[in-house]
């Protein structure tokens, strides 16, 4: 009888160890986060709504709660620190039943104290924080991003399961949604489980360790939320100009407040003004619009370049004119664009290197970025953010050097943006009025300049008419091709190309379509526009945003974006 009680003895433990395998193993972790989910609901306003969801298990130790920090300072690549607004809404258990804490925000975080410190508690309970972030989203050029620290790496302890579920506004529908996930330590590359379904993005992992955190990217399209960027903190008294306001603010007020945002007008209507709307006693000779021309101005013999016409008229090179310059380098022959599949293109340099001597400075600047790694470039792949800086600044001291500005217009609007910012940070807003508007069209032409542009103009006005009567013009594809890139220059190829669009293209050695069908007027100005263009303009999109922080697609990591933290017991 006795060796029977000992069998079921045995037996019972046995099983017990078998029914309850989890029990046991989570009782040897010690306190632990058997559960840690997130759900983050981006509004178009630019705010994120943010949850979290923390399943706490003191196990048999006697605390009062938790505590949770939430960092709001975030630092971009060239190591500057911006701050976040973080607004705590309220703590509650699973059930809605308000907790007790208590809220302090330092120089870099909001800290947490949750739980009452006149009572403790063991065992297993659940805390769910809300609360909303106003600057956490980044803005770039082609898209916007939600790179964020979702679970903070500076927890001591494990946290068993781990899930982040993102909510996009309902207007963005799965296609549009690029997201990668980042576990492990700070600037590990682990990547974590995700997956999508409509506007939500799903993100997901097992067994964090102490001081493991998880990082979510989700990539969007631009114009969907509102722009809400972090603001800059200046620590006082490391700025230069700062240091020397102060000093001078005393002596200077007088003029810096009253003077010199009275003066600009006076300086503007002196300086920065065209020679045809200046004043008959300067003795220049008033320069009007003639009436038509299907020619681009000349100087020196030849044709001046599309972005050189672009730039007369608006006083600024972009990407329009780049795209130009692309276009007329290939019609003369130093390389071919070629539409492997749609919307995606290479660009073949071409073996004659003897033309390279009718090459202007900035268009052999482009020239050599483009084929820096070879003779064969996939624009898709293409990095020409420095090489299209490089390539604006000649352009203008290309105009400079035609005697058509005096002065830099790029340099002389970035003073006056200067002037701007010191204004507004001195609460100048007279100046700050005067120097934003009279700044911006201080930059003037000379009178050659003048000259150059009224017919630029004439040019455009030709380009953009749709007038019949120069049906016998618009047959000619010679006609059609040379004044292409001026069109884009001037943002009216669509218009231009309406009216050749039955023209079949013949011979049109620069330019290959994918499907090697007949290329049409239009077909080939569409292709340009719809394709090409996004795809050279993806190509001159820095990795940085406009705030300097880098995108969490291409180099991203774990704690590598803004939020996460920390927290622990008391």
């Amino acid at each position: 009888m006795r060796i029977f009680h000992i069998i079921v003895g045995i037996i019972a433990i046995a099983g017990a160890f078998i029914l309850s395998p989890v029990s046991y193993a989570q009782e040897s972790l010690g306190e632990h986060i058997k559960e840690f989910n997130v759900a983050i609901f981006v509004e178009e306003n630019g705010t994120l709504l943010i949850q979290e969801t923390i399943t706490y298990d003191f196990g048999n130790e006697q605390r009062h709660g938790i505590k949770r920090n939430i960092p709001f300072v975030v630092t971009n690549e060239e190591g500057e620190n911006f701050a976040m607004e973080i607004g705590i809404s309220g703590v509650t258990d699973e059930n809605e039943k308000g907790y007790r804490y208590k809220e302090e925000v330092t120089d870099e975080e909001v800290q947490l104290k949750i739980g009452d410190p006149d009572t403790t508690i063991s065992g297993i309970h659940t805390y769910v924080i809300r609360y909303n972030v106003r600057g956490a989203l980044r803005y770039f050029i082609d898209a916007d991003e939600l790179y964020w620290n979702a679970i903070g790496s500076q927890w001591d302890l494990p946290i068993l399961k781990a899930n982040v579920e993102v909510y996009m506004p309902e207007s963005i529908v799965e296609e549009d949604l690029e997201f990668r996930c980042f576990e492990g330590p700070v600037e590990s590359n682990e990547q974590c489980k995700a997956a999508s379904s409509g506007n939500k993005v799903t993100l997901y992992t097992d067994n964090l360790q102490p001081a493991e955190g998880m990082t979510i990217v989700v990539r969007f399209p631009t114009g969907v939320v509102a722009m809400l960027e972090p603001k800059e903190i200046i620590p006082p008294g490391e700025s230069w100009w700062g240091r020397v306001l102060s000093v001078l603010f005393a002596i200077t007020a007088s003029i810096w407040y009253v003077f010199y945002p009275l003066w600009l007008p006076f300086k503007w209507y002196r300086d920065g003004r065209d020679p045809s709307t200046r004043s008959a006693r300067s003795g220049q000779v008033p320069s009007g619009p003639v009436s038509a021309s299907f020619d681009p101005p000349k100087i020196d013999g030849r044709n001046l370049t599309p972005a050189e016409t672009g730039a007369l008229i608006d006083e600024e090179v972009n990407i329009r004119e780049h795209a130009a310059t692309l276009v007329q380098l290939a019609q003369r022959g130093y390389f071919k664009i070629v539409e492997t599949k749609k919307k995606e293109f290479e660009l073949i340099k071409s073996a004659h290197q003897a033309l390279n001597i009718k090459l202007l400075p900035y268009e052999q600047t482009l020239i050599d970025g483009l084929f820096a790694s070879g003779d064969t470039v996939r624009l898709k792949d293409a990095n020409l953010v420095s090489t299209l800086s490089t390539v604006e600044d000649m352009v203008y001291g290309q105009l400079i050097t035609n005697k058509h500005f005096p002065h830099n217009p790029k340099e002389l609007r970035k003073t006056y943006g200067i002037i701007v910012g010191l204004s507004l940070f001195t609460f100048n807003i007279l100046l700050a009025i005067s120097a934003g508007f009279f700044g911006k069209n201080m930059p003037r032409k000379t009178q050659s300049g003048k000259e150059a542009a009224n017919r630029a103009e004439s040019l455009k006005r030709f380009l953009e008419s749709q007038e019949r009567q120069l049906k016998h013009q618009a047959d000619n594809q010679v006609m059609f091709e040379k004044l292409l890139p001026y069109a884009i220059a001037f943002g009216v190829e669509r218009v231009w190309a309406e009216r050749f669009k039955d023209l079949t293209l013949k011979n049109a050695d620069w330019y290959e379509t994918s499907d090697h069908n007949a290329l049409t007027a239009g077909v080939l100005t569409n292709n340009l526009t719809s394709s090409f263009a996004p795809a050279f303009k993806s190509a001159s999109t820095p990795v940085t945003s406009s705030s300097g922080f880098s995108s969490g697609m291409s180099s991203g990591s774990s704690g590598g974006g803004g939020g996460g933290g920390g927290g622990g017991n008391w």
